[in-house]
C-alpha cells in the first residue's frame, strides 16, 4: 500500500478515536481544539487540498476569538473543561469534509420533528441522556458518556445534547466534593444550528441553574 494512502487511513481512524475520548489526547480543551485543527490540515494536505481557515470552518462567527471553549466558559463556568464540546463541533466538521462516518444520519422526514423537540422539549424538567435516545433514536455520533450528536441526511447543521459530567445537588449546582461521574448524565443544554452560539443554545433547568451560578460569580 502507498505510504500516503496508509497514513490517510491511519489518521481517519484516529479521528474517530480522539473525538470519542477527547480528554485523553490533550491536557487542555483549547489544546484539543488545536489538535483537531492540525489533524484536519494534515488530512487535507494528504488529499492535496487547501487547509481551511477558522473563518471557512465557521468557528470565528459562532465561537468568537477565544476558541470553541470560550462561550462554554462564559455560560457554565471557567472551572470546567470542555473537551467533549470541542469534539462535538469538530465531529460535524470532520463529517462535512469526509473524514468521519457517523453511525447513522437522521432521515429527512424525521429531522423537522427532532429539531422541534430539541428546541423546546427539554426546558421544563430534568432529562437524562438515555431519555433523549429513547425519544429521538440512536445518535449519529456519541462522545464519551456525556454528549450526543445528531446529524441529518440533508447535510444541514447538527444538533448536540450536552450532558453534565458531575452529579448536581438539588439546586442544580456542582457538588463541593466530587463523588464520581454519573452513568447516565443529566442533560445540561441543547445546541441547535444557528448563526452564533447564543442563538442556538437551549438550556435545561440544570443548565439554567449552572448559568445563573456562573453569572452570579462574575459580580
Amino acid at each position: 500500500m502507498d505510504k500516503a494512502v496508509a497514513m490517510r487511513a491511519r489518521l481517519v481512524e484516529q479521528v474517530r478515536q480522539m473525538l470519542q475520548r477527547a480528554g485523553m489526547y490533550a491536557v487542555h480543551d483549547q489544546d484539543f481544539e488545536f489538535l483537531c485543527w492540525m489533524r484536519l490540515g494534515d488530512l487535507r494536505f494528504l488529499d492535496d487540498l487547501p487547509e481551511p481557515t477558522r473563518d471557512e470552518l465557521g468557528l470565528s462567527d459562532k465561537h468568537g476569538p477565544c476558541g470553541i471553549p470560550g462561550p462554554f466558559r462564559e455560560a457554565f463556568g471557567k472551572e470546567h473543561r470542555y473537551y467533549s464540546e470541542v469534539a462535538s463541533v469538530y465531529a460535524e466538521i470532520f463529517h462535512r469534509y469526509g473524514y468521519l462516518t457517523p453511525d447513522r444520519l437522521v432521515p429527512d422526514e424525521e429531522w423537522p420533528g427532532l429539531l422541534a423537540a430539541a428546541d423546546s422539549a427539554y426546558r421544563d424538567a430534568d432529562t437524562r441522556l438515555s431519555d433523549v435516545v429513547e425519544a429521538l433514536g440512536p445518535p449519529s455520533f456519541k462522545i464519551g458518556r456525556y454528549l450526543l450528536c445528531y446529524g441529518p441526511e440533508n447535510g444541514t447543521g447538527w444538533v448536540f445534547f450536552d450532558g453534565f459530567t458531575y452529579h448536581p445537588d438539588e439546586h442544580g449546582a456542582p457538588q463541593e466534593v466530587f463523588t464520581g461521574y454519573p452513568a447516565d448524565p443529566i442533560l445540561r443544554s441543547v445546541r441547535l444550528p444557528g448563526p452564533d452560539f447564543e442563538a442556538g443554545l437551549r438550556l435545561t433547568p440544570l443548565g439554567a441553574a449552572l448559568h445563573r451560578s456562573q453569572a452570579a460569580s462574575v459580580f
